[in-house]
């Protein structure tokens, strides 16, 4: 089984599309929502296509929040660290904890202590730029899945037709 914890703000940041959700403040909500909402619907359809757990971790140091708070959007377990706890530091313990025979843990992020933090729990690091190029191949393999169904479903039609006509 494949876990990818994803460093969201991190990861944002190294987006490019993304980060410019970020200035944008005329959007529903502001920037910083639209860009994570964003990160999530993505993160979500590469979860639906490889059925690996994904696990998106945003940071909430400067937040009023007592608690780290947990949710499910579209199959993706987000998690806002609580005040005056960084995104690392629960990306940190959720990779510990997730370590286990037969499982691979994947962090995406940039962050280079965190880097060091995870290779040490034997761990893999993987780049914003990686994560990107994984998320483009799962959407190359979607469309072509997409029209070889297609292909398949309009062939059986026209024999169906031809079968009995």
């Amino acid at each position: 089984m494949n876990i990818l914890i994803v460093d969201g703000y991190n990861i944002i940041n190294q987006w490019t599309g993304l980060k410019k959700e970020l200035q944008k403040t005329g959007l529903p909500g502001n920037g910083f929502e639209y860009a994570r909402n964003e990160l999530i619907e993505i993160m979500a359809e590469y979860r639906a296509f490889t059925g690996d757990k994904v696990v998106i971790v945003f940071d909430g140091y400067r937040t009023d929040k007592s608690q780290i708070t947990k949710s499910n959007e579209l199959g993706i377990e987000v998690i806002f660290s609580k005040r005056h706890q960084t995104a690392d530091s629960v990306i940190e313990r959720l990779a510990y904890k997730e370590r286990g025979e037969g499982k691979t843990i994947l962090v995406a992020t940039k962050d280079t202590a965190l880097e060091r933090i995870i290779i040490g729990l034997n761990c893999f690091i993987i780049s914003p730029q990686k994560l990107k190029d994984m998320v483009k191949r799962v959407k190359a393999d979607i469309k072509e899945l997409s029209y070889l169904t297609r292909s398949t479903h309009d062939r059986l039609c026209e024999n169906s037709q031809s079968i009995f006509h």
